[in-house]
């Protein structure tokens, strides 16, 4: 028989409406730029007992944790699901002719799904699982890139081959930087046009895994404390923006007392119906002063905000444009 072929890859999600439900088949499916469409993390040690030989006698098996690591593009129907699955809240409005406007917040719980799986010629389903961390990177003019990690609860082998409702490729448009509008102030809730060339909007749920005595496998998963991070390079005219952090105004002289809060607002555009905006008007943002350099070159900017709670509203607003009535 020939070689497994690793080019032979998708993955499938679907949202379960409870812990425990079994999903048939994935809503959406789509190939992957590279990663794990199944993973199975197992801890195990080693029996410390004595023997009168001095070869380890035997293991313990502690845990299993299936689970899923890839990246993959933004494809505009099945990113709104995993935005709803990372940040657990949604709303839509529409169609306003055949668009539809969601728009996603954080919840104080996550959305349970299921990760179904084709890889190694194995087609896989890994239940109960969360989206553990979710990160929406590009540079440059490039094509926006989405590394996510689901953790889960159970695994399923040896399925027959499954199909998904909707099959995101690349003949239906992926979301990239070029045509898009970039805003951000680092010491006010009013974000102004910015020279950035790189950017990554950071979801890391931090999901601990609950485990009960009667099996390795993981009973739930509970989110920890999210530091949501929008990581921005910019390649400016001036040091305006350091300075507000350092001193809270672009004309600062001196270092301030208190933190300094600042905002961003990040638009992609595919076509005139679909678009993806990212928003928050309370960030906190951390920036070194530039090295310098012999050999010379233009002086870029790496802004690392944490997004944190305001006084009213959300944390962060994600706002998608397309034509799915609903996730």
């Amino acid at each position: 028989m020939p070689p497994i072929q690793k080019r032979l890859a998708r993955v499938g999600i679907a949202k379960q409406t409870a812990q425990g439900e079994n999903v048939a088949s994935p809503a959406y499916s789509f190939g992957v730029l590279g990663g794990q469409v199944l993973s199975a993390e197992i801890e195990q040690e080693n029996e410390e007992v004595t023997s009168d030989s001095r070869a380890v006698v035997g293991q313990n098996r502690l845990a299993v944790t299936p689970g899923a690591d890839f990246t993959m593009r933004a494809y505009p129907k099945s990113l709104g699901l995993l935005l709803y699955l990372a940040l657990g809240a949604k709303s839509v409005t529409g169609p306003v002719g055949a668009v539809y406007s969601h728009v996603f917040t954080m919840a104080q719980a996550l959305p349970y799904c299921t990760v179904f799986g084709f890889g190694a010629g194995e087609h896989t389903k890994v239940r109960d699982a969360m989206v553990d961390s979710f990160e929406l990177s590009w540079d440059e003019a490039g094509p926006l890139e989405l590394a996510l990690t689901l953790l889960g609860c159970d695994l399923e082998l040896g399925l027959a081959p499954w199909t998904a409702t909707t099959h995101d490729r690349d003949a239906g448009g992926k979301f990239r930087a070029a045509g898009g509008t970039f805003k951000l102030d680092a010491a006010s809730n009013v974000p102004a046009t910015a020279k950035v060339r790189a950017g990554a909007f950071r979801v890391p749920n931090a999901l601990e895994v609950s485990r009960l005595s009667h099996s390795v496998k993981p009973s739930d998963l509970i989110s920890s404390q999210v530091e949501l991070g929008m990581g921005l390079t910019i390649r400016p005219d001036n040091m305006a923006e350091w300075r507000k952090i350092i001193t809270g105004s672009a004309a600062g002289t001196a270092i301030t007392d208190v933190p300094v809060f600042g905002s961003f607002e990040t638009k992609f555009v595919l076509d005139a119906n679909t678009d993806l905006t990212i928003a928050s008007s309370r960030v906190a943002y951390m920036c070194d002063f530039p090295e310098s350099d012999p050999s010379g070159g233009p002086v870029d900017l790496e802004l690392e905000g944490l997004i944190s709670e305001p006084a009213t509203g959300a944390e962060v607003t994600v706002t998608l444009r397309n034509d799915v009535p609903s996730y």
